[in-house]
């Protein structure tokens, strides 16, 4: 097998990581929605959004890491937030 992935696998991974692109994406397209539009909370599905997108992208996980270092009351949501992230999506990607 060596260092690289069977096909079948590797096929899932790209999945998984364009579903999550796509729904950190999509949150952060709600969230601007939100912002325009009175009726629905903006800021919150920027937050999800930016919480989903920290998964797969390493420069915004950077920058999370250091809102959290610089506000310490934040780094506890922050890590609960990444862990919760993390645990639901696992879960609605691995139903097979």
């Amino acid at each position: 097998m060596g260092k690289y992935l069977p096909r079948q696998h590797r096929l899932k991974a790209i999945w998984k990581r364009l579903i999550t692109l796509a729904a950190g994406w999509g949150f952060i397209f709600l969230g601007i929605i939100g912002i325009l539009l009175p009726v629905m909370p903006g800021i919150i599905f920027l937050i999800i959004g930016a919480y989903v997108l920290s998964l797969e992208s390493f420069w915004l996980a950077s920058k999370l890491d250091k809102i959290a270092y610089k506000y310490p009351r934040f780094a506890k949501i922050n890590c609960h937030a990444r862990v919760r992230a993390r645990r639901i999506l696992s879960r609605i990607l691995t139903s097979d």
